[in-house]
């Protein structure tokens, strides 16, 4: 069974209405749902969960003093964990990425046809600008490092292979440190150096390239949240 890993921690009413999307989706009864609960997450949460239609499960991560690494950990330890056990693939769908009906099914079609690539990402490209046709039949493969945590979907063997000896006490007690002693040409410099920089990092150093749709299957509805307040 393929598996999903969702980050929960402050968004309860978020993560109601990306529940109601999910359901919705092509092959999701067929998922296994890893919710990762961040240290001091809010206890709506439960009860949401368990109401939850399908297969799941929690991780409760417990307190580390990391600092600017703490959501990195939970991030990253939900995703090592869903590589240990899934049968194939292990999507990453945030709680403010809505998934659209073809959401699940695309990403699978994808790896299916592109056996080798670092990762798929379903919703539009943040960073390259492209200006393709809108066709919900056709993708692209881009050998820029364009990682986005909106929407992606990995081979288990990515992340096992080279997402997880980076997942170490060294990476989460100093991360900066970290990614400018590994990977000191990159073109990041010393920015963004939590779990989507690290990521970012590894693919840049790879020859892998990545699959977008040129018809997004996902949204970011990220308003407010970690790195956002919300405006009142």
């Amino acid at each position: 069974m393929d598996i999903v890993v969702t980050p929960l921690h402050s968004r309860p009413e978020m993560f109601k209405v990306w529940m109601d999307l999910v359901k919705q989706c092509e092959g999701a009864k067929d998922l296994y749902f890893l919710f990762c609960l961040d240290y001091g997450y809010d206890l709506k949460y439960e009860d949401l969960i368990d109401d939850f239609p399908f297969d799941c499960g929690k991780i409760h991560m417990n307190y580390f003093d990391y600092k600017l690494g703490k959501q990195s950990n939970n991030v990253l330890n939900g995703m090592c964990a869903a590589a240990r056990h899934s049968d194939n693939l292990v999507y990453y769908l945030e709680e403010d990425i809505f998934p659209g009906v073809d959401f699940f099914r695309w990403h699978k079609e994808i790896h299916q046809l592109e056996p080798d690539i670092f990762c798929s990402i379903a919703t539009k490209a943040n960073d390259t600008k492209y200006n393709f046709e809108e066709n919900p039949n056709r993708y692209y493969l881009t050998s820029e490092p364009d990682y986005q945590s909106w929407g992606s979907c990995f081979k288990k063997e990515v992340i096992t292979e080279m997402i997880y000896p980076h997942f170490n006490e060294a990476y989460l007690t100093d991360p900066t440190r970290y990614c400018l002693t590994h990977w000191p040409g990159s073109f990041i410099g010393s920015k963004w150096t939590e779990q989507d920089g690290l990521i970012r990092r590894i693919l840049e150093a790879s020859d892998l390239k990545v699959a977008f749709p040129c018809y997004p299957f996902a949204y970011h509805a990220g308003f407010y949240g970690y790195n956002r307040q919300p405006e009142i």
